[in-house]
């Protein structure tokens, strides 16, 4: 009987068994779901839940696997010992999470972490089994988390631990945002960390990106970030990359690298450097910039950061070279081939707000200019500071000349210069007291000689008769025939005395004195305009006025008074003050194609310049600031109350000033002012107003040096100067593109006085004679 019943015995066991393999997915999987999820939450600490599991005799799938809120897992497929589960033992031999997300805080995923050491540690102290995994992997789990700072951090995770190994993890298409900066991008960030002690941890970057501009980015960026330890107290950087127009654009080439060591308290380096790269490699950052034909242009250089929490030192050098600079603010024409080099020696103090520059130095071809200063508060601007010094140091005339880009300065082509230039200007503002502004300095050109000057304006054509001619707004044509006789020329000895008293009260009341230049107006000038926040005086002396109407232009560019400086400084040596005042009054403009003394006195009131009276000398120095729109009076037979008080108080200050007796004055104070009969209607008149003010060219001077057509005066092959653009609004030889006002001017305000060009009156130097 022994051998059946040991039969029947082992067979009932092996039916059982195969029962139990054949039903275990069923009994198993309920009573693995709880266990597992029971001990995840005991070791974790916080709420755990699953779908289900479906399980074997060595496998079990968690589906749903949810951890408190942080995180939603898809699948957790999880490898054990049968053996180990019936005796209690963890079961787990390898574990593998897919899907899902987790989502929370960087603080609630490191107190977590947290846990776990602490109970592993636990177990070890107490002698417990800590398991037999063997490995554990992660794949695909979006990853969200947000950093102190409201810093934001997304990508895809992935990851790997085997023991005795650290944990190598991934995160793939990474996102990092924080608010008001842009955002971070890469491809891959990769590390290795020990699960128990991950730090020193480094971080390697790959495909790295940030959008610094519209149409510029940081892109391509790899390399490593180096944390020393988990409260971040020292950062090594070592990384490189490219430059693009947008962060997934990035070409393959290293354009910059970024090294260095910075700790937490705030002390350590950086050093920058950016190799010389093509701007054609950013083309929608080309595209932003006021560039033509610069794709081959190069930019590059390095910056070297010392760090502190006091201040940041800042020392560095910037290389620029073939750019084609357009721009209506620049010169009318395209300033090609430009190029400097930069170097740069500063200190930011965070606390204080406050720049340092201790040098900057700008050069180009051999000629350096040197800024130092300070800048308190550079971004609040009711309560910046500015304390500013220019310097460029003894330096040949015909180099400064020479570097500068011959487009910028095309009336200057033909002069050849000998002796030595110099200069230093001092600038202190406070935006708290621009009343306070100080503006000092020397330009020491008067240690250059003119060796050779172009026909144009050689001494001997501006001292001689000659026909002047201006094209004006609308591109119609004025002939102004500069000798005696002509019927459109008057002589000093002509001209009213009152006439040259009006004009030097309100345009230049140091005429006499200066020798083309008068610093007190160029330091009133930007006060007024840092007052306004915009540019609404120039700092004309009568000279550069006769100079920008006989020999350039009134279009409002940086080309322009370049130019009219240096023409200026020349003028006044080859010319005296009574022919520089001759060829000012007679072809300034007094109103609408009214060119000259001559023809505005006849027109207004059919008069010649030598029977003006003072009243009548005062109106016509009135019309200066804005020639067309003011005359939109005499179109009217009569001033505007606004601006019959204008002309009054000129009449004042030139009688305070010394140029009108008290006789003559109590004599024209009170005095009507009568204009001449307009030869036409009303309403022609304001017509004609408004058709040039809303004419499409710029005035310059036909017969001058910047004619359209005349070329640069070189080789006889360069290209014509093209024809002014459009004139901005505010023209300082027109006043502004409204409507004149009445019945041509619709919309217009009822007093052009009230919104044209202010006019204020000279400044008069103490001690300046009276003419």
């Amino acid at each position: 009987r022994w051998p059946w019943i040991l039969a029947a015995t082992l067979a009932t066991l092996g039916l059982g068994g195969a029962a139990a393999l054949w039903t275990a997915p069923r009994w198993l999987g309920p009573a693995l779901q709880e266990r597992i999820v029971r001990k995840i939450s005991q070791r974790l600490g916080v709420e755990v839940r699953a779908e289900g599991v479906d399980a074997d005799l060595r496998t079990a799938t968690v589906r749903g696997l949810e951890v408190g809120s942080l995180a939603v897992i898809e699948r957790v497929r999880v490898e054990y010992d049968p053996w180990d589960v019936l005796r209690g033992r963890p079961p787990l031999r390898r574990l593998d999470a897919e899907g899902g997300s987790v989502q929370g805080t960087a603080e609630e995923i490191r107190r977590l972490a947290e846990r776990v050491r602490a109970g592993v540690r636990a177990r070890k102290e107490r002698g417990e089994p800590v398991g037999k995994l063997r490995q554990a992997t992660v794949d695909g789990v979006h990853m969200d988390l947000t950093a102190p700072g409201e810093l934001r951090i997304e990508g895809l995770a992935s990851a790997r631990w085997t023991p005795g190994s650290p944990v190598h993890a991934e995160l793939i298409d990474v996102r990092v945002t924080a608010p008001g900066a842009p955002p971070v991008t890469a491809s891959r960030v990769g590390l290795d960390a020990a699960p128990a002690d991950p730090f020193p941890l480094t971080v390697e970057l790959a495909g790295g990106g940030v959008q610094i501009g519209p149409a510029l980015a940081l892109a391509g960026a790899h390399g490593t970030v180096a944390l020393a330890d988990e409260a971040l107290s020292s950062v090594a950087i070592d990384l490189a990359g490219t430059f693009a127009d947008r962060v997934e654009s990035a070409g393959s080439q290293t354009l910059w690298t970024l090294r260095g060591e910075v700790d937490r308290a705030g002390h350590g380096t950086l050093d920058a450097k950016v190799a010389a790269f093509e701007l054609g490699r950013a083309p929608r950052l080309l595209a932003a910039l006021p560039l033509v034909d610069s794709e081959a242009a190069t930019v590059g250089g390095d910056v070297h950061l010392e760090l502190s929490p006091e201040a940041w030192e800042v020392a560095g050098t910037l290389r620029l070279a073939g750019l084609n600079v357009r721009h209506d603010l620049l010169a009318r024409t395209v300033v090609r081939d430009v190029g400097v080099d930069v170097k740069l020696d500063a200190r930011w103090e965070p606390a204080h707000e406050k720049l340092s520059v201790r040098e900057l130095v700008v050069q180009r071809q051999g000629v350096a200019a040197h800024l130092s200063g300070t800048v308190e508060h550079p971004l609040d601007g009711s309560r910046r500071k500015i304390t500013a010094t220019l310097k460029i140091p003894p330096v040949p005339c015909d180099d400064v000349l020479a570097a500068i880009p011959a487009q910028l300065v095309p009336a200057l082509r033909g002069f050849e210069l000998t002796g030595t230039f110099e200069a230093q200007i001092t600038l202190e503002v406070d935006m708290a007291h621009i009343d306070d502004l100080t503006l000092r300095g020397k330009v020491g050109i008067d240690g250059c000689r003119v060796l050779r000057a172009p026909a144009l304006v050689s001494a001997a054509r501006l001292r001689a008769p000659f026909t002047h001619r201006v094209q004006m707004r609308d591109g119609g044509m004025r002939y102004i025939r500069l000798f005696p006789g002509s019927g459109a020329f008057t002589t000093m000895d002509a001209i009213s005395p009152y006439m040259v008293a009006a004009v030097l009260t309100t345009e230049d009341g140091a005429f006499y004195r200066h020798r083309g230049f008068l610093p007190a107006q160029f330091a009133e000038a930007l006060r007024r305009n840092l007052k306004a926040g915009r540019v609404r005086l120039g700092a004309s002396t009568i000279t550069m006025q006769m100079v920008k109407n006989v020999l350039l232009s009134h279009e409002r560019t940086v080309s322009r008074k370049l130019q009219e400086m240096f023409l200026t400084w020349y003028v006044e040596r080859i010319l005296d003050k009574r022919r520089i005042m001759e060829l000012y009054l007679n072809v300034v403009e007094f109103g609408p194609g009214i060119y000259g003394l001559t023809e505005a006195a006849r027109h207004y009131f059919d008069k010649t310049p030598a029977d003006l009276n003072p009243l009548e000398a005062a109106y016509l120095a009135l019309m200066l600031p804005s020639p067309v729109r003011r005359h939109v009076h005499h179109c009217r037979g009569q001033l505007s109350p606004s601006f019959d008080a204008k002309l009054r108080r000129i009449l004042g200050l030139m009688h305070r000033r010394g140029r009108l007796t008290v006789e003559e004055y109590d004599t024209w104070k009170d005095a009507e002012l009568v204009f001449a009969p307009e030869q036409e209607s009303r309403e022609a008149c304001l017509q004609r107003i408004d058709r040039l003010l809303s004419a499409r060219r710029g005035q310059q001077a036909a017969s001058g040096l910047l004619a359209p057509g005349r070329g640069s005066g070189g080789s006889g092959h360069e290209p014509a100067w093209p024809a002014l653009p459009p004139p901005p609004a505010h023209d300082d030889s027109a006043g502004s593109d409204a409507g004149a006002g009445g019945p041509a001017g619709a919309g217009a305000p009822s007093d052009p006085a009230e919104s044209d060009a202010p006019g204020r009156p000279a400044m008069d130097e103490p001690g300046a004679p009276a003419p």
